[in-house]
């Protein structure tokens, strides 16, 4: 567990490599200022949390994700989803293969460093099969 701010509203994050994206729960963006039927926000397809259960997601514009530790992102857009999580957000597997990431036991630290790269996978589940779709000569 650890604290970000979304548009400088303080959220508790959930480190979540088996979560293959990062998401922002509805409560927690609404909080943020940032509402599913404002400008700007697209339909991000349907999201899986824990178990068999799909939500459907929206992908929002913020102007600003940041961590405790300085590094921020501004002008970004995130998953949301109306989920029930302990926390605020789930940082997925999208935001740890941007990042380098270091986890100190003994200090009870999480160290990261951008390595590159789009930090949130915010392809939809059309984008993701037109992708993978094999191409014609």
């Amino acid at each position: 567990m650890g604290t970000a701010y979304v548009n400088g509203v303080k959220i508790r994050v959930t480190f979540d490599t088996g979560a293959p994206q990062s998401v922002l729960s509805l409560k927690a963006a609404e909080r943020a200022g940032v509402k599913i039927d404002a400008d700007g926000v697209v339909d991000g397809g349907l999201t899986r949390g824990v178990g068999r259960n799909l939500v459907k997601s929206y992908i929002a514009p913020f102007d600003s994700f940041k961590f405790d530790n300085g590094e921020e992102i501004r002008h970004t857009h995130l998953r949301v989803a109306d989920l029930n999580m302990d926390s605020d957000m789930l940082l997925g597997a999208d935001f740890f293969l941007s990042h380098r990431v270091f986890v100190a036991n003994s200090q009870n630290k999480l160290y990261f460093t951008y390595n590159g790269g789009p930090v949130f996978d915010l392809m939809t589940a059309s984008q993701s099969q037109a992708a993978s779709q094999p191409t014609t000569p």
